[in-house]
C-alpha cells in the first residue's frame, strides 16, 4: 500500500521531470541545466510567494476572487488566488452549541479573507453542497452575531479602507510576508507597512493595559480609526493562529529596537 509520503515524493518527482523535459525540449537548455532549474523551482516559487499553499487534513485548495477586485466586474475577468480552506475541524465542529454547517460557513469565509481573497455565495454553495437559500440563511445569522464582512458581496459594499486594513493585518498575522501581501493586495509596500505599524501601536498599547477608551489619544488616532483597529485586534485574538502570531510579534517588539516581525 502506498503511504502519503511516498505519493507526495512521486508527485514531486513527476512535476520536476515535466519541467525538466519542457525546458530541454522547448527552451533548448542542456539536460544538466534543465535538471538543476527543475529541482530549484519549488524554492524559487516559495521565495517569490507564488507556490501553492500546502493542504492539511480535511482541507481543500480553492480558487477564490482576490478581495481587491471591484463590484460589477465579471467573475471570469477577476484575479483569483489559490487559498486553502478547512472543510472539517473535528474539535471545533463537535461543539453542540453551534450548528456545524454554520460554523464551517464562518470558518471558510474568514480563512479566505486572511489569505487575501473573498468567497461568493456560489463558492459556499459548491464547497458546502448547499442550496443558495440555505447559505444565505447562515450568512444572515452570522451577521446578526457580529460578523459584518463575510462574502464578496459584503466586502464590495463596505468601506474599502477598513477592508484593506483588516485584510492586510490578518494576512500578516496568518504568516504572510510584507512582500507577499504587496503582491496579493496590490498595495504599495509603504502602505502595507503603515497599516501594520499603526496596528502594532494599538496592540502594544492594549498589551500594556492602556484602557481601550484611551487608545486613540495614546496612539494619535481618530475615534473612527481607533474603533477599526480595535475591531481588527479583537478578530485577531479570536483565532488561534493569528492570536499566537500576534503574541510572538508583540514579544519581539518588546525585546528591543530591532523591528518585530513574524519571520
Amino acid at each position: 500500500m502506498w503511504h502519503s509520503a511516498q505519493v507526495s515524493r512521486l508527485e514531486s518527482r513527476s512535476a520536476q521531470e515535466a519541467v525538466r523535459l519542457h525546458l530541454a525540449n522547448t527552451v533548448g537548455v542542456s539536460q544538466v541545466v534543465a535538471k538543476g532549474i527543475a529541482e530549484e523551482l519549488p524554492n524559487i516559487l516559495r521565495i517569490a510567494g507564488l507556490d501553492p499553499p500546502e493542504r492539511g487534513p480535511y482541507q481543500v485548495r480553492h480558487k477564490a476572487v482576490a478581495y481587491h477586485e471591484p463590484a460589477g466586474k465579471p467573475l471570469s475577468q477577476c484575479a483569483k488566488l489559490d487559498v486553502v480552506l478547512t472543510l472539517v475541524d473535528p474539535k471545533a465542529d463537535a461543539d453542540p452549541n453551534c450548528p456545524a454547517r454554520e460554523r464551517t460557513n464562518l470558518r471558510l469565509c474568514q480563512e479566505a479573507l486572511r489569505q487575501g481573497a473573498v468567497l461568493s455565495y456560489e463558492d459556499l454553495c459548491l464547497l458546502l453542497s448547499l442550496e443558495r437559500t440555505t447559505v444565505g440563511k447562515y450568512v444572515r445569522e452570522l451577521k446578526e452575531e457580529g460578523h459584518p464582512e463575510l462574502t464578496r458581496a459584503d466586502v464590495t459594499k463596505s468601506s474599502r479602507n477598513q477592508t484593506h486594513k483588516r485584510i492586510i493585518v490578518l494576512m500578516y498575522l496568518s504568516g504572510a510576508t510584507e512582500f507577499e501581501i504587496v503582491r496579493r493586495t496590490r498595495h504599495s509596500l509603504a502602505r502595507v507597512n503603515e497599516y501594520l505599524s499603526v496596528f502594532a501601536r494599538v496592540a502594544m498599547a492594549l498589551k500594556n493595559e492602556v484602557p481601550p477608551e484611551l487608545i486613540g489619544k495614546v496612539c494619535g488616532l481618530s475615534p473612527t480609526l481607533t474603533r477599526q483597529y480595535l475591531e481588527i485586534y479583537a478578530e485577531a485574538r479570536a483565532n488561534e493562529v493569528t492570536a499566537g502570531n500576534l503574541e510572538e510579534w508583540m514579544r519581539r517588539l518588546q525585546a528591543g529596537p530591532k523591528k518585530g516581525g513574524l519571520d
